[in-house]
C-alpha cells in the first residue's frame, strides 16, 4: 500500500470525533509505513459542487465532443476521481447527521459515483459492476447515540450501510466499517476507546 485518500466531511474541526479517530488511523499506517503517501480530502471546507442539470449534460457527452464549459463543468469531479483512482485505499469519515451523512460527503459521493470511471452496467448479468477493484476502504462514523446492528435504533442509521454500500458498488469489495457511537452520554469514553481498539487493529491488518 502506497497512498491512502483519507476524506473527512465534519463540519466542526477541533473536538471533531470522526476527524480524530481517522487522523489516530492514518498515523498507525505511517507509523508503520513511513513512506506511505496520503492525500487528505476535506469535504466540509472545500464542499464539492452539487449535481446539475448541466454537469449531467457534460458527463454523458462522449469525452471527444465536450465542450470547454462541459469540461470545467467536470474537472472537480475529474480531479476528485483521479484522487481516489490513485489511491490504494480509502478512509471516510464522517459524522451522522440527522441519521446520515453529511450533505457534502454526499456530494463528493455523487462527483465519484460515474458510470464507465467507477462502475458499468454489466447487461449479462442484469447488474451493475464496481470497477475499482483491488483497493480497501473504511468508513468511520460517529454518532451521539447507539445504531449498531441489533439495537432499536438500528433501522435509521442511514449513514454507516450507505457508505459501506457506496463503496461496494464501486468495486472496492475490501470494506470495513467503524462506528464511535455513544458521544453526547457517559458512554462516551468506553465507546470511544472501544472504537479506536477496533482501528488500530484494522491498521494492523492493514500494514502486515
Amino acid at each position: 500500500m502506497k497512498t491512502v485518500l483519507l476524506v473527512t466531511s465534519s463540519a466542526r474541526h477541533e473536538g471533531s470525533v470522526s476527524r480524530a479517530a481517522a487522523a489516530r488511523f492514518v498515523a498507525a499506517l505511517k507509523a508503520a509505513s513511513p513512506d506511505l503517501r496520503v492525500i487528505e480530502r476535506d469535504v466540509a471546507a472545500r464542499p464539492p459542487a452539487p449535481v446539475t442539470g448541466e454537469w449531467t449534460a457534460a458527463l454523458y457527452t462522449p469525452a471527444a465532443d465536450r465542450t470547454p464549459a462541459q469540461r470545467a463543468v467536470l474537472a472537480e469531479s475529474d480531479a476528485l476521481l483521479a484522487e481516489l483512482k490513485a489511491a490504494d485505499a480509502v478512509v471516510l469519515a464522517a459524522p451522522m447527521y440527522n441519521f446520515g451523512v453529511p450533505s457534502t460527503l454526499k456530494a463528493w459521493v455523487d462527483a465519484i459515483t460515474r458510470s464507465g470511471d467507477t462502475f458499468v452496467y454489466d447487461a449479462a448479468s442484469g447488474g451493475f459492476k464496481g470497477l475499482l477493484q483491488g483497493k480497501r476502504a473504511l468508513a468511520i462514523v460517529s454518532s451521539a447515540g447507539d445504531y449498531a446492528p441489533g439495537t432499536p435504533a438500528a433501522a435509521i442509521d442511514f449513514a454507516t450501510p450507505y457508505l459501506r454500500f457506496v463503496l461496494q458498488f464501486v468495486g472496492i469489495a475490501d470494506t470495513s466499517t467503524v462506528n464511535v457511537p455513544f458521544q453526547a452520554g457517559d458512554q462516551r469514553a468506553a465507546a470511544t476507546a472501544s472504537a479506536h481498539a477496533k482501528l488500530d487493529e484494522i491498521a494492523r491488518a492493514w500494514t502486515a
